[in-house]
């Protein structure tokens, strides 16, 4: 038995992400399907010569049924023996001081002892073992290096953070291979993060099939409710009932996203359209479905409050609070257009979302959008209120110039799909696995 265990390639999977502040999120999201996804290879006996290991929290049950592998609960019954689980104990939340306790006690003793071949985590919050063992490690901005931001929470924290991110990136720096999700993102990372080129390679993400239009639930009770749930009026438009019209934006309110300009813009258009409105996602507003009122959650979504009251157009917005991947493609499908002006995103989900739920999207001219959108969607300078208005009202009222952008984006959402990248991801691990 020792010969056997001996022999085997060994591989750790960092799962802490699924029981953190990261586990709905992007990070999360793209965690949950990589792994998902190797999950799926020991169930179907592909990973006979390699043994795999998963470091997180709680019980191996509890991960396996998290992570997005497409098999059912008996199915995953029959991968558990075949995994070895390391639990740290219940869950925690990503930060500074409880991260370099968990890596130092607990994370690094347990690389030590396994000395795998390769070592794969989607964030190096937790720390990553660079100088111990072969390191893969997936980072898909360089926003705080770009920036100076590591902490909304004033200068005192945010220079904290700062030292503390800046030592975990020594370690990103010693990676044998950092994966990211753009071109965009990978000039940043060797500009920003001193990364020698050679170590940094691109694997575009992909979206859930429930964003995808012929999986949109469509005049169902599901659908119906949701969109008396916001208020969300139908109008009589030339004898037809329809939507009345609004934007989407899923993109937060952090520094990078830009929803100052957006609102300006937004009030521009709603003095051209009154009937518009603009649907505003995500845990900055609390909604309660009693009142089908929004309240600020933090102090940047109170500013956006005072903003839009000041532009006239407070009545005009409907923060949803946080939506299912369900319930956001609901919405998004019934937009007259999709909207995010954020100056700097490593990939940006929402516009290939919008491509897939065939919805024509309105985006930046700026960070990865370009690449990301080809000639899908509609480029704008944020910086130019009134030529961006123009651009945005032309979409909402041109058939033909929304039919042109739907069809196109058909065709490029099909660039983004997760097997896609998990394929090419998986590749460039097992080079690293086999020490090539």
């Amino acid at each position: 038995m020792e010969t056997e265990f001996t022999q085997k390639k060994r591989l750790v999977l960092d799962v802490t992400f699924l029981f953190d502040q990261y586990a709905f999120r992007g990070i999360g999201r793209y965690g949950k399907e990589m792994f998902g996804r190797i999950i799926q290879k020991i169930y179907r006996k592909q990973l006979g010569e390699w043994e795999v290991h998963l470091i997180g929290f709680n019980e191996l049950e509890e991960n396996l049924a998290q992570l997005h592998s497409g098999l059912e609960a008996d199915s995953l019954m029959k991968v558990a023996p075949l995994v070895h689980f390391h639990s740290l104990g219940r869950p925690k939340l990503s930060s500074p001081a409880s991260n370099l306790l968990i890596y130092k006690r607990r994370i690094k003793p347990l690389v030590q002892e396994i000395k795998p071949d390769a070592y794969w985590a989607v964030h190096f919050d937790r720390g990553v073992p660079s100088d111990l063992c072969p390191t893969i490690v997936t980072v898909h901005d360089a926003i705080p290096l770009v920036t100076g931001n590591f902490s909304s929470k004033g200068p005192v924290i945010n220079y904290l953070k700062g030292l503390f991110y800046k030592a975990m990136w020594n370690k990103v720096r010693q990676a044998s291979l950092i994966l990211t999700s753009s071109e965009f993102s990978r000039h940043d990372l060797i500009n920003y993060g001193d990364i020698d080129p050679h170590k940094v390679k691109v694997a575009y993400l992909g979206i859930s099939d429930v964003f995808k239009r012929k999986e949109i639930p469509t005049h169902t009770k599901q659908h119906i409710e949701l969109l008396n749930k916001y208020d969300i009026q139908t109008i009589i438009r030339a004898g037809q009932a329809e939507i009345a019209p609004y934007l989407f934006y899923d993109g937060g309110l952090e520094q990078n996203k830009n929803w100052l300009k957006l609102l300006q813009i937004f009030s521009k258009l709603a003095s051209h359209i009154p009937e518009l409105k603009l649907i505003v996602t995500g845990g900055d507003f609390r909604y309660d479905p009693q009142s089908k009122t929004s309240s600020a959650a933090n102090e940047r979504a109170q500013t956006m409050v005072d903003l839009a009251a000041e532009l006239g157009v407070l009545e005009k917005i409907i923060p949803t609070g946080k939506l299912t991947d369900v319930e956001m493609s609901i919405l998004l499908s019934q937009a007259a257009a999709y909207i995010n002006l954020s100056s700097y995103e490593g990939f940006g989900f929402g516009p290939v979302q919008a491509m897939a739920a065939e919805v024509p999207a309105v985006v930046a001219n700026l960070s990865c959008f370009p690449e990301i959108v080809g000639d899908a969607a509609v480029l704008v300078d944020p910086e130019d209120i009134l030529g961006s208005t123009a651009k945005v009202l032309e979409l909402i009222t041109s058939q033909t110039l929304r039919q042109e952008l739907i069809q196109k984006g058909q065709e490029r959402v099909k660039l983004y799909e997760w097997d896609n990248c998990f394929q090419h991801s998986w590749e460039l691990v097992t080079e690293i696995i086999h020490g090539k």
